[in-house]
């Protein structure tokens, strides 16, 4: 083995120089010792800790990232906050036109709304109103359309419901413009009355609206009849006047408005029931009443007999009244008991139960739910009581009240005039009908 120091040839497994004396080293060390020698001589530019510093560039990429998405996360935050105010302030300017009545500006500023945010109902419901307003109702209907097939889940009902009443609306044309102005235009209760087989009047057709014509129109104290030209004729000079029209008579009392005819009620039958049917003119008998179409019966909580009315049978009537059930085809529909009830016409009679009106066929039959407002008040001429109805149907045809506003519909309850283009709607003759809008009354003929 040579001596690394002096260059002297030691014995092998010498472990010290026989010449100089110095440690001598194994050939394995020696190989090791060059073996490391020639590995940083490959590798001169690489520090001792490199490994650990390349263990430290995926961490930086990630950081990269978190930087740059929330950098853009923050971006979109900002647009954003930015498109829902931009939707804000175009409903609000809206809203302003509206109130303006410009409804060309309102129209553009709920489009521009909806092409921000597609899924909110507010900016459909706005326009749906001025198409409404503008009688552009094929308009609101595809605009209903158009926001059920965007809106939410929980908000597509509410335009169902608008294009189920939108889409059987039939066409009118303006036979007399609405351009009167009057308090009210209204048609009421007179003769003359149907009769039923044997000639006797049918009581329950004082509660059905009178048909002809000739409506009243009322302008603070005035009061006088106005056709379907628009022409009217004022009842003025006298306290008390008679009128007459082509289908008969009226009294004009201190503004007050009754049918002319007066006489017995029901030609000398009064029908009730108290756990029968009665008869108040033949009070101590049971009767069978005769009659062609369905009529309302009272039901009192007691028989009547002349000495209990005190002479005063109407009064006697409006004081033991309990309800009323339907008498048809010769038998008592004693399942349905109704809180008033109108005239029988065109198959329907207007039915009242917890304060709001409805309609029903001759077998009591729901037509129209009792979910509507009276339409007009009976002034009783003798007692001067009021009682308050639901219009009888005409000409095909019923008006409807709810919450002030009022909509058209045919006899088997299809909506033709949805609710909001009319101020007030009154019941149809010949084809047409009063109408009020933007305060003024008018006259449309149903086409």
């Amino acid at each position: 083995m040579r001596c690394g120091k002096c260059g002297g040839e030691n014995n092998d497994g010498a472990k010290f120089c026989a010449y100089c004396g110095s440690p001598l080293e194994t050939e394995r060390a020696s190989e090791n010792r060059r073996m490391d020698s020639t590995d940083i001589q490959r590798r001169p530019n690489v520090p001792p800790d490199s490994t650990k510093k390349r263990k430290k560039w995926p961490w930086l990429l990630c950081a990269a990232v978190l930087v740059i998405a929330a950098a853009a996360g923050g971006v979109f935050v900002f647009l954003e906050n930015r498109q829902e105010k931009q939707y804000e302030a175009l409903l609000d300017s809206g809203n302003r036109y509206i109130e303006e009545l410009d409804y060309e500006k309102a129209e553009d500023s709920y489009l521009q709304a909806i092409s921000i945010d597609p899924k909110q109902k507010e900016p459909y419901l706005k326009l749906i109103d001025i198409y409404i307003a503008q009688e552009e109702y094929d308009q609101a209907a595809e605009t209903a359309e158009k926001a059920r097939d965007s809106v939410p889940a929980e908000d597509k009902q509410e335009f169902e419901e608008i294009l189920e009443n939108w889409e059987n609306i039939t066409d009118y044309t303006w036979v007399v413009e609405p351009e009167i102005e009057a308090d009210d235009i209204n048609y009421v209760c007179g003769a003359p009355f149907e009769r039923g087989e044997n000639g006797w009047t049918v009581e329950n057709d004082r509660n059905g609206q009178f048909t002809t014509n000739y409506a009243v129109v009322r302008t603070g104290n005035r009061t006088g009849f106005i056709d379907f030209s628009g022409n009217i004729s004022w009842a003025d000079g006298s306290d008390y006047q008679t009128q007459r029209t082509a289908n008969g008579a009226y009294y004009i009392n201190n503004g007050l408005l009754s049918g002319a005819a007066e006489g017995s009620i029901g030609g000398g039958h009064w029908y009730y029931y108290c756990d029968g049917l009665y008869d108040a003119y033949i009070w101590d008998s049971s009767v069978t009443p005769q009659f062609d179409n369905p009529v309302p019966i009272p039901q009192t909580d007691s028989a009547y007999s002349p000495s209990s009315s005190s002479g005063n049978m109407s009064e006697w009537f409006e004081q033991h009244t309990q309800g009323y059930m339907i008498y048809t085809d010769g038998r008592l529909l004693e399942n349905n008991i109704y809180e008033e009830c109108g005239a029988y016409r065109e198959g329907l009679m207007a039915v009242c139960v917890d304060g709001k009106w409805g309609y029903v066929d001759r077998e009591g039959n729901e037509v129209i739910a009792p979910e509507y407002d009276s339409s007009w008040t009976f002034t009783n001429v003798v007692t001067g009581t009021e009682r308050n109805y639901c219009y009888a149907a005409s000409d095909g045809f019923i008006p409807l009240t709810n919450d002030g506003k009022w909509e058209l519909r045919t006899v088997d309850g299809t909506t033709v005039i949805p609710a909001g283009i009319f101020e007030a709607i009154r019941p149809v003759y010949d084809g047409r009908c009063w109408v009020k809008k933007d305060g003024r009354w008018g006259v449309i003929q149903i086409e």
